[in-house]
């Protein structure tokens, strides 16, 4: 049950190895299970390279059993269709990404990493869809993630713990972090969870938020602090997931007709939630870090309706199957821009953050008051 009752139990030392699941159930790890990383990309060589390097000091370095699967597209800034991301950072091409492989290959030639083609227009979906596929094993334990996450350690191990063949599926629940020109710099590690040092740059001058950033980037440290000010924990983002094949499989896999920003993740949540077999398991996750950029999905308030005068009372004719798709593709687009919405409100800053900036600037408040307009 997704939202069923809370168990909390103490562990030994000795058992540091073991969870419960929602039914009350012990199960130890399984420490040799290979994970399986599906990347959907398109473009993001900036985002792409932080990534890798992340996947080398985490996965490689540490010479854990994981394997990495690219699912490149070359169509991603399609103007209104595909993932809108694809516009943040230089486009790069496929070249660009081999290269950026066989550098990593070359120095781990150990390492599993694959580039697999997606075609058309960028489809997340489709993409994840399409990397499962390359593991047509019913034991392969698969991690969908996002180029924009940063992750530590101690992820693989609670994903290998957390999912379950047959029984469970892990939807964590990431860290996002605010937007720095608002919230100010967090505190990050020399391995920047975050690209803030980048992007506030040229916003702040050589002293104040400028260097502070500086500061967190030459420390050591490896391990970003999670706190209220620097991000929150996204409930209700079920993007990152880790399930078995066979068990993505039995529930029908990914809606690839879904177009557009948002809304597969949801569907496929759905679909084991609504699965008599396998039960979802979610927690807070501080090993996983959505590194924060500006939002870039289409986000259009809802226009009004007609006043009752305006319209026609004739009865319309039923529509045909044309129709009915084009129905189900508006509802669609609805549905994903007020998800985009929330993503954009969600992201600013902290309740305390938003509340100090307006004690500290009253005229806001006044605008307001005057305009006799709702704070929205």
């Amino acid at each position: 049950v997704p939202f069923g009752p809370l168990y909390v139990r103490e562990l030994p030392a000795s058992e540091s190895s073991a969870a419960l699941d929602s039914g009350g159930e012990q199960h130890t790890l399984q420490s040799d299970t290979v994970v399986h990383f599906l990347l959907p990309l398109a473009g993001r060589m900036e985002a792409l390279t932080r990534f890798l390097g992340n996947y080398e000091r985490v996965v490689l370095m540490r010479h854990e059993l994981a394997t990495l699967t690219v699912i490149l597209y070359q169509d991603g800034a399609d103007g209104g269709e595909g993932d809108h991301d694809v516009e943040l950072d230089a486009a790069g091409g496929e070249e660009d990404v081999q290269v950026k492989v066989r550098a990593l290959t070359l120095r781990y030639p150990a390492a599993l990493i694959s580039i697999v083609h997606g075609s058309g227009e960028f489809n997340r979906a489709e993409a994840l869809q399409l990397g499962a596929s390359q593991w047509p094993e019913k034991a392969a334990l698969l991690l969908c993630i996002d180029v924009d996450m940063s992750f530590t350690a101690p992820l693989l191990p609670r994903v290998r713990l957390h999912t379950r063949l047959n029984k469970q599926v892990y939807f964590p629940i990431v860290f996002s972090e605010f937007d720095p020109s608002v919230s100010g710099a967090p505190p990050h590690d020399a391995h920047s969870h975050t690209s803030i040092f980048k992007m506030l740059k040229p916003l702040v001058s050589r002293s104040g938020v400028y260097n502070v950033i500086r500061r967190f980037k030459d420390t050591g440290s490896h391990m970003p602090k999670v706190t209220e000010e620097s991000g929150y924990f996204r409930s209700f983002g079920f993007g990152i997931m880790s399930v078995f094949k066979e068990d993505l499989d039995a529930v029908g896999g990914f809606n690839t007709s879904i177009r557009g920003w948002g809304g597969e993740d949801v569907d496929l949540y759905n679909k084991f939630v609504a699965s008599k077999t396998l039960q979802v398991f979610r927690s807070c996750e501080p090993a996983l870090v959505h590194v924060y950029h500006p939002p870039a999905c289409d986000y259009h308030p809802p226009a009004k309706s007609p006043p009752d005068s305006a319209v026609e009372t004739a009865a319309a004719p039923p529509p045909d199957a044309d129709a009915k798709k084009q129905m189900q593709r508006s509802a669609m687009k609805e549905t994903q821009s007020s998800m985009c919405a929330g993503t954009v409100y969600s992201t600013h800053a902290s309740q305390r953050t938003l509340a100090s900036r307006l004690l500290q600037d009253p005229s806001v408040l006044r605008y307001f008051a005057t305009h006799k307009r709702p704070l929205q």
